[in-house]
């Protein structure tokens, strides 16, 4: 029987590859490609048809935030992807996947209000046999997945480390307002919590830590930043002393003037007089420079055999873009054949068998 899925923000950057992917891969489901404007979905239904023939496409005009639109569109449908901008919306989705009997997956950023209101519905999940999966993708998504794998190469993992460089070319993405306000909203809510000697602490002050990345990109500083996803581990792993992850910066003028004038605008104005930081920060990328290119390295050290060893794994693709959207494919390939699909709320990184999702990414054209 074919799955019947509903892709919101199909036409999308990320949400279109996704839909590519996933038509590559899985030929069995009856995809529909949603969002606001159905003249938009038409064209990448049209675009989806002619690269996939035998492919089962519609198109459906769906606002997230119309509760009735919801009801009418979730009936007969398996899975709800969400690769629009609409966290805002999450609990009225939330509610509207539960009463359809609908899964759930998304590719949101971890935001601690989405989070919040998917961990209120938890309770509801397993009576109703729903599999609600967030924080899909690879920033979030891959990076618990990537300790997961770790420790499958320890008898006793002390260590997880992960730094991610994100070279990105913001001057040629066409970024919309639903997305910019959402950055805005990770930097709202920044912590640079690390998991050192045991426990969880935020850093008394601001660091940056220097990384090597490896050619082309070389040495960058790198700050931490906490995601939730991360928070599992511990629990997963009870001999682990160390984890966290560092992420790279954008450019310069963005990292060392306007990015400490926008945390601290953040935390002091209004929001409504913080439209003008916001307006600085989007024109700063405009001085990121080549070469552009996502890449996550993990770096681990435990025990073997009763002996100190130490595993290295790094991931890369010269689109973020198709670095979010192939993440997000391996976990549905997953979850359509029941590996993944478990009554109950779980982050991407966790819900994934780790050996088959890094493998299947690295066959869908992710460079390790």
């Amino acid at each position: 029987m074919a799955h019947r899925t509903l892709l919101a923000g199909g036409y999308g950057n990320a949400g279109y590859l996704i839909a590519d992917y996933l038509l590559r891969e899985k030929a069995d489901i009856e995809l529909i490609i949603a969002g606001r404007n159905l003249k938009k979905a038409q064209i990448a239904v049209n675009r989806l048809r002619a690269a996939h023939p035998q492919a089962s496409l519609a198109a459906m005009a769906l606002d997230l935030s119309d509760r009735k639109a919801m009801a009418d569109a979730l009936p007969g449908v398996r899975l709800l992807i969400l690769a629009a901008s609409a966290i805002e919306h999450t609990s009225m989705v939330a509610e509207a996947c539960l009463q359809a009997g609908t899964d759930y997956f998304d590719i949101q950023l971890s935001m601690p209000h989405k989070l919040d209101v998917l961990r209120q519905q938890e309770p509801f999940l397993g009576p109703a046999g729903r599999c609600f999966i967030t924080d899909g993708g690879f920033h979030p998504g891959v990076l618990a997945a990537l300790a997961r794998y770790a420790g499958l190469q320890f008898d006793t993992l002390q260590k997880a480390n992960i730094y991610a460089a994100l070279k990105v070319d913001w001057s040629s993405m066409d970024v919309v307002p639903g997305t910019r306000e959402e950055f805005m909203d990770e930097f709202r809510h920044y912590s640079g919590r690390l998991f050192q000697d045991g426990q969880w602490a935020e850093p008394q002050s601001w660091k940056t830590y220097t990384y090597d990345f490896g050619s082309p990109i070389g040495r960058i500083p790198c700050t931490p930043m906490y995601f939730e996803e991360m928070s599992i581990l511990p629990g997963l792993f009870p001999s682990l002393r160390e984890t966290g992850v560092f992420i790279s910066g954008f450019n310069p003028i963005t990292d060392y003037l306007v990015l400490p004038l926008l945390l601290l605008g953040l935390k002091l104005l209004p929001p409504r007089r913080q439209g003008l930081l916001a307006r600085l920060f989007w024109w700063s990328l405009r001085f990121c420079k080549p070469p552009f290119m996502a890449r996550l390295v993990l770096e681990a050290a435990g025990l073997h055999q009763g002996k100190p060893k130490t595993f290295k794994l790094q991931l890369s693709h010269e689109d973020a873009y198709i670095l979010t959207a192939i993440p997000a494919v391996a976990t549905l390939l997953q979850y359509y054949d029941g590996t993944a699909r478990r009554p109950g709320l779980w982050f991407q990184g966790q819900v994934v068998e780790p050996v088959r999702f890094f493998r299947d990414m690295e066959r869908m054209g992710i460079i390790f």
